[in-house]
């Protein structure tokens, strides 16, 4: 906002394609402004506007303007970066959406890294790098999934869905690369999100059997067998693998494998 040779106000506009153009303001005055205070009733009096107010907006009515337009213009401003936004979040969900109906996973990666890279900031951005880590993951290509898992977990919240999900899928990743004690690690802290207890402790229980370590295997499956949180028929399960453990019979195995 500037004034012009002739003394204006001039004020720049932006319009729909983000260009300003100058408009200028015609000289302002207040209802009842128009003649000198006494000769004439205007719209203030007849409100019954305190003479002190009416007399303030009479000597200030250039700078009222002013802090007038400057609201308005904030206002478009605003009003126009969220209409973007709202356009690059359509836009990039649609592009999401068609990348996960193609069949053919190399066409599918290509896509869905176009649209990681042209637009990094976006919620469609995120879930398309997670399913490039999934697809790594499912490739065998450990070190490419957990750097994308990663990748992620570095854009998102500490509160987000997403970080149990993260910690799920790295814990896998691990595990499958033998690299039982990381694993561990992520399964413990994966035990901890609600929801989440039975995944995390059966993982720590299944790698301690891996590790051949019998006693702290028990230790966990007999913690989940008296959780009552759980569906009777999974705490039934634990009993069973429990008794394996333990040296059970082959009775007992023909039963777990439904023979």
């Amino acid at each position: 906002m500037k004034e012009n040779e002739d003394g204006k106000t001039v004020v720049k506009i932006p319009d729909q394609n983000g260009a300003f153009s100058e408009i200028e303001l015609p000289p302002f005055m207040f209802p009842g402004q128009e003649e000198p205070a006494g000769q004439h009733r205007g719209l203030m009096e007849e409100l019954n506007i305190p003479p002190q107010i009416i007399q303030f907006i009479r000597q200030n009515a250039k700078h009222i303007q002013i802090g007038l337009v400057t609201i308005v213009v904030a206002v478009v401003v605003v009003l126009g970066i969220n209409s973007y936004h709202d356009s690059v979040r359509q836009k990039t969900n649609e592009l999401l959406v068609q990348a996960m109906k193609v069949k053919d996973v190399e066409t599918k990666n290509v896509q869905l890294q176009e649209l990681y890279d042209d637009y990094p900031g976006s919620d469609a951005a995120i879930w398309s790098q997670f399913e490039l880590a999934h697809n790594a993951k499912k490739s065998g290509n450990a070190d490419e999934a957990l750097e994308r898992y990663q990748l992620v977990a570095d854009k998102i919240g500490k509160n987000s869905p997403l970080v149990p999900m993260i910690l799920l899928a790295k814990g896998q990743v691990l595990e499958s690369s033998v690299k039982l004690d990381e694993a561990i690690a992520l399964y413990t802290q994966l035990a901890d999100y609600a929801g989440y207890s039975y995944v995390g402790k059966s993982g720590i229980a299944r790698i301690y059997e891996l590790q051949n370590n019998k006693p702290a295997a028990l230790a966990v499956y007999n913690e989940l067998k008296d959780d009552t949180t759980l569906p009777p028929q999974i705490r039934e399960r634990l009993s069973v693998k429990n008794a394996l453990l333990m040296g059970a019979n082959k009775t007992v195995t023909d039963e777990v494998e439904g023979k």
